[in-house]
């Protein structure tokens, strides 16, 4: 289970940490405030992904870092 998400320069996302709670499995929010992009973060660094649309404007990179309960960490730039 995904225990924090923490996206670095990553879209609309200057640093946002997003501790998940037990049995989350919906993310909500207003419109245009990065739901989506934190699943197009998840989706990249599943897939491997790179481009440039996900690193912030004026930005020259990004990170997306992902942990798990289990202690693993996996991180993409």
């Amino acid at each position: 289970m995904i225990r924090r998400i923490t996206l670095d320069n990553f879209m609309s996302h200057s640093h946002t940490v997003i501790e998940s709670a037990e049995g989350l499995t919906v993310l909500v929010g207003p419109n245009n405030c990065g739901k989506s992009a934190v699943i197009t973060a998840l989706q990249t660094l599943c897939d491997n992904e790179t481009g440039g649309f996900m690193v912030r404007r004026g930005e020259s990179d990004c990170r997306v870092t992902v942990e798990t309960d289990d202690g693993h960490t996996r991180v993409r730039r």
